[in-house]
């Protein structure tokens, strides 16, 4: 009859609709699921900053000197070829207590307050600026 061959014309156009709408419905779950990840991702990062900069805080109460060298290498990235490290205690992130009493224990306090350099370019100009323009002590 008439009717049953309307219906199922509708039905037919209908179908695709219906394949649009779950695939929509699925992609809006997938966006869901990555945007949960990419905070809990935006939160670790957060969290692992705000520890690096307590540690960095803690190292530079104890050696001021360290302070004003990083401060340097910050404002003068651009001068450098490569990217600078430290002071290495800046640097280290430790798990556990144990692994820090036992680098504390094995590794000499002069490494802790040490500056790593990639090419011997970086060292000869960190070297100038720090130790004979700045003035300041400085392990490289």
């Amino acid at each position: 009859s008439k009717l049953e061959e309307e219906a199922q014309e509708f039905r037919a156009h209908a179908q695709p609709l219906r394949d649009k709408k779950t695939a929509f419905n699925r992609a809006g779950a997938e966006y869901k699921e990555a945007d949960y990840a990419a905070t809990e991702l935006a939160r670790n990062l957060k969290h692992m900053n705000d520890e690096k900069a307590n540690r960095r805080a803690q190292v530079y109460k104890s050696f001021p000197n360290l302070r004003e060298i990083s401060d340097f290498v910050q404002a003068n990235r651009k001068l450098f070829r490569r990217p600078v490290w430290g002071p290495v205690a800046c640097e280290v992130d430790v798990k556990t207590n144990n692994a820090a009493a036992y680098l504390e224990q094995h590794v000499g306090n002069h490494v802790f307050k040490s500056f790593v350099v990639e090419c011997k370019a970086d060292y000869d100009l960190l070297y100038k600026k720090v130790r004979e323009e700045l003035k300041l002590p400085i392990n490289i």
